[in-house]
């Protein structure tokens, strides 16, 4: 199986590099144009499913690029809720990245649970399309960082060495 794991595009809140977290922000002129040009990438691909994050940025970009309403909603893919600090532009934010002190303060979903949140449902997604050929996967960076951290150490993983722009994808081949 071929997995493919897109970022949405961009929305205000990401050019202004505020928080978004699940505050359902939807995609901005630049965003719409760049899940245009998604959609050129994959065209080509025949996905037998495209399964997108249930916030409006996601499933925008995933209508866009995949040219289809046969999208399947998934609220378990969305992006982790950052609380209070939601809309903000913390200095700090790097500490709650840090599986070691798993901070829950200003209601940040802890990265623990965010992380477990996210492979419960990889496990799940896995199992159920096992016998695919091509997924899609659209969604946010903070959900593509923890997928990427699935496949590779899980809970022993460097989240600064991850980076995903808006409207690109990664691929993984699962055997």
């Amino acid at each position: 199986m071929n997995l493919f794991v897109a970022r949405h595009g961009q929305t205000d809140w990401n050019k202004k590099n505020l928080l978004m977290g699940s505050t359902d922000i939807g995609l901005n002129n630049t965003g719409i144009k760049q899940a245009e040009k998604l959609h050129e990438k994959i065209k080509s691909i025949k996905f037998d499913f495209i399964i997108s994050s249930n916030l409006c940025r996601a499933f925008q970009t995933a209508t866009i690029a995949c040219c289809t309403d046969n999208i399947i909603k998934n609220k378990n893919l969305r992006e982790r809720d950052y609380g209070d600090l939601e809309g903000t532009t913390p200095e700090n934010i790097k500490q709650y990245w840090n599986i070691s002190k798993n901070l829950g303060d200003y209601s940040v979903e802890p990265i623990k649970k965010f992380l477990d949140r996210i492979f419960d449902e990889m496990d799940i997604i896995l199992k159920e399309y096992k016998n695919c050929t091509n997924i899609l996967i659209i969604t946010h960076h903070g959900v593509a960082m923890a997928i990427d951290a699935y496949f590779k150490n899980k809970y022993d993983y460097n989240f600064d060495n991850f980076d995903l722009d808006n409207c690109n994808y990664k691929q993984y081949v699962i055997n």
